[in-house]
């Protein structure tokens, strides 16, 4: 079983809901984080039996731990043994050390009741999108489309590269990713995009 499904599951089980769609390999797109916490997108907590789940922002990294506002507090988030990280164009990485401030993700873990999160996953907010090819810039890695200008060099967790041609009157549905650190926003192809 591949670690895309797995987190897939994961989320499922955490929001309880066999139907959820827009779950990106690894991380969680925007509209299943919306949906789980409708009145405030970033800082809202989703809880099953076995584990808890929080949307918000990384505001502190350290080579341990990260710090994480969400809900109007802070929450200090340490990664369990087997933790699973995904952060943002790079995919799946090998410590929090990696994780970028600004960042907004999802953590799964157990809350440890102290306003600590000991977190079995953590990946960052990927936002899915439709959009028109207007223009290629290969020697760039660049593309306009009606959405704006989108980078090319990003890839999906655990998928890498895939080799889809992206070229000029396509219509494309796909999940982007905004660094926070530079505001550029990477288009991230997946076998699942619908490229006509």
């Amino acid at each position: 079983m591949s670690a895309a499904r797995v987190s897939r599951r994961r989320v499922l089980q955490i929001f309880g809901v066999a139907g959820v769609t827009g779950i990106a390999s690894g991380g969680v797109t925007a509209s299943t984080a919306e949906a789980a916490t409708p009145s405030a997108p970033t800082g809202d907590t989703v809880t099953s039996l076995s584990s808890f789940g929080v949307v918000g922002m990384i505001t502190q990294v350290y080579s341990d731990r990260f710090v994480l506002r969400a809900a109007k507090r802070s929450l200090v988030v340490v990664p369990k043994r087997n933790v699973t990280i995904y952060s943002g164009r790079a995919g799946k990485v090998a410590g929090v050390a990696a994780l970028i401030v600004g960042d907004r993700v999802f953590v799964e873990g157990e809350d440890r009741g102290d306003g600590t999160i000991a977190a079995s996953a953590v990946g960052s907010v990927y936002d899915n999108i439709r959009l028109e090819v207007k223009a290629v810039d290969s020697l760039r890695h660049l593309i306009t489309t009606n959405k704006g200008v989108l980078h090319l060099d990003g890839e999906l967790p655990d998928l890498g590269q895939v080799g889809h041609r992206v070229s000029v009157g396509l219509t494309i549905t796909a999940t982007t990713w905004t660094d926070p650190r530079d505001r550029r926003t990477y288009l991230l192809l997946s076998d699942a995009d619908r490229i006509r």
